[in-house]
């Protein structure tokens, strides 16, 4: 592994347990198995260090988007919308889950992002802009296209996104909480999806 990309690895796990303003350069240094000087040869700062997590984060998820077949460019979101089917939400919906619980990184990015969110305000905004503002509006246009094309009944979409999301976002704090675990979360995140549809869905 590349020295530069050790150091996001190894800062990405000191802010996740000890928060953003908790971990120095020469902690990162230290994990990393270099002197502090020599850091400072990959990044200017602690700043432009968390910048460099948060790129590599955002690679990660979209590099996850791929492999799930979820579509990039515009023309392509156009013909996934117009060709999902209600019963591809279960799938694409746990998967995503699995992801967003399990990968180790995505776990601790989104902890340091919840910690720091009240001290820092652009922390804040990332965490707001990752795991609500987008995913929110990918849902809204996702539900709508679906209603334009008579796949899901016609009405609101920006209240069907919250509808869909909300109660996901809550199983996955309470599973990041120890309150239930995985194998409940699914069961419950799949009923859920089962009802949203029945809401919904034309069939």
């Amino acid at each position: 592994m590349k020295t530069a990309d050790k150091i996001l690895e190894e800062a990405l796990i000191l802010f996740s347990i000890h928060g953003y303003q908790g971990v120095s350069v020469e902690m990162i240094a230290k994990a990393v198995g270099i002197k502090a000087s020599s850091l400072y040869k990959h990044y200017r700062n602690k700043q432009s260090i968390f910048e460099g997590i948060f790129t590599m984060m955002k690679d990660r998820y979209q590099g996850q988007e791929k492999l799930l077949n979820i579509p990039q460019g515009a023309e392509e979101v156009q013909h996934f919308y117009q060709q999902l089917q209600p019963d591809q939400l279960e799938k694409i919906s746990e998967d995503l889950f699995l992801y967003f619980i399990k990968d180790e990184k995505e776990a601790r990015f989104r902890h340091l992002l919840i910690i720091e969110q009240f001290q820092n305000p652009h922390i804040g905004e990332i965490l707001h802009q990752r795991y609500y503002e987008e995913p929110l509006l990918f849902q809204k246009e996702l539900f709508q296209s679906m209603m334009d094309v008579g796949v899901f009944k016609e009405g609101d979409a920006k209240i069907a996104a919250l509808q869909f999301f909300s109660p996901i976002m809550m199983l996955l704090n309470c599973c990041e909480q120890g309150g239930i675990s995985v194998e409940e979360a699914l069961a419950e995140l799949r009923k859920h999806v089962q009802k949203f549809r029945q809401l919904y869905s034309k069939e």
